[in-house]
């Protein structure tokens, strides 16, 4: 996807991946940070920009350890402070638009949004997220998707409409209730 976006603004970036034989000399490259930690060393060059992308997961800091000349972006949705190594890697927060302004100026259309009156009560926290499993665990009960497909069916039924989920399997459950309305679009998903 980030190899996409780069290519759609007219650069020609070099993606790495567990299966990639030849390793790149310079230019732009996208890759996992698993990948990219397992071949740093053999790399001919040594990056001078790293732009990370959930940057408070701490699993990007070996690879920063080992490339201290490089200057680092690191883009994430949950700035907690509480993480104690993003103070050591970033040295300045670059607040972007709020949705509000972005609505305003018509880049975004105002949305209609409905939650659970009852957030997940119990669920463990791991630097400011939720457990991934133990969300799913949560949200994954009969009483819950029949009160999306209620909820849906009273306050939109047949408009286009977005349902968030926790993983790809909750995805996929929560589209059998809707049956060939719903399509299921995850990090899994082709472009078509």
């Amino acid at each position: 996807q980030t190899k996409g976006v780069f290519e759609s603004q007219g650069l020609n970036p070099i993606g790495i991946n567990a299966d990639t034989q030849n390793n790149p000399r310079s230019g732009l490259v996208v890759a996992m940070v698993q990948t990219y930690a397992r071949i740093m060393e053999s790399l001919d060059f040594v990056p001078d920009l790293i732009i990370i992308d959930e940057c408070h997961e701490g699993i990007f800091n070996k690879v920063m350890d080992n490339l201290p000349t490089a200057h680092v972006i690191g883009v994430t949705a949950t700035p907690d402070p509480s993480i104690k190594f993003l103070a050591k890697y970033y040295t300045a927060i670059a607040q972007g638009p709020q949705i509000k302004t972005l609505i305003d100026e018509k880049v975004l259309v105002k949305p209609k949004a409905y939650q659970m009156l009852e957030g997940p009560t119990g669920v463990k926290t791991t630097r400011g997220d939720f457990d991934n499993q133990e969300l799913f665990t949560f949200f994954d009960k009969t009483t819950i998707y029949d009160g999306v497909y209620k909820a849906w069916c009273d306050k939109a039924y047949m408009k286009k409409t977005i349902i968030y989920c926790v993983n790809i399997e909750h995805a996929q459950k929560t589209a059998e209730l809707f049956g060939d309305l719903a399509r299921v679009v995850t990090s899994k998903t082709e472009e078509n």
